[in-house]
């Protein structure tokens, strides 16, 4: 499967070898770590980050193809997606709300929502909040959703899975203080609409 390089933060340093290894993953010639079925799938670097004392040794890497129910894989794209759980939303305001998605590619991501993460996550690090940090963004030369490209966001995260803010919504009593503390601060930074 063949991609372009849309995105890539200059700021960060890969090492060669999980270079390799992450274009052979949204390639589809290597599979990412799935965690659960969708199509989120992580890479442990073999050579770990530290920015600013923190230690980030996964890539997450969002387009690349989904684990199903029966955990069998499946090529980004190849058909609908409607997600039963909603996403976490958080308008100009400062508001949140739980908000449905449109129908999306399965196991896809349309290339502007893997455009729209990057930001979001830029925005976000740029401001002092925690959070993932935006390393790429790719994009499939020949697959399409719905006449949109599909693309792939990858970016840098901690040694931990991070729970998705609707599924702490949803379950309060998981929610860890610090994360507590994150939705504080980002509900301070009066951004634009965001969807995480």
């Amino acid at each position: 499967m063949q991609v372009t390089l849309v995105i890539k933060n200059s700021d960060i340093k890969i090492a060669s070898e999980d270079l390799n290894i992450i274009k052979q993953i949204i390639s589809l010639k290597k599979r990412g770590l799935y965690f659960n079925k969708g199509r989120t799938c992580y890479f442990k670097l073999i050579k770990p980050i530290f920015i600013d004392n923190i230690k980030y040794s996964y890539v997450k890497i969002k387009g690349c193809g989904a684990i199903d129910e029966n955990n069998h894989f499946i090529v980004p794209g190849q058909k609908e997606f409607e997600r039963e759980d909603p996403h976490f939303w958080i308008d100009k305001f400062g508001n949140s709300k739980l908000v449905f998605s449109d129908v999306a590619p399965y196991g896809g991501l349309l290339l502007s929502r893997a455009i729209n993460k990057y930001n979001n996550f830029k925005t976000l690090y740029n401001n002092n909040v925690s959070t993932l940090i935006p390393l790429y963004v790719y994009k499939y030369n020949n697959l399409f959703f719905n006449n949109e490209q599909l693309g792939i966001s990858i970016a840098l995260c901690e040694d931990f899975i991070p729970y998705r803010m609707n599924i702490l919504l949803l379950q309060k009593e998981l929610m860890p203080l610090s994360y507590i503390d994150f939705y504080k601060k980002v509900f301070l930074l009066n951004l634009n609409v965001i969807l995480i």
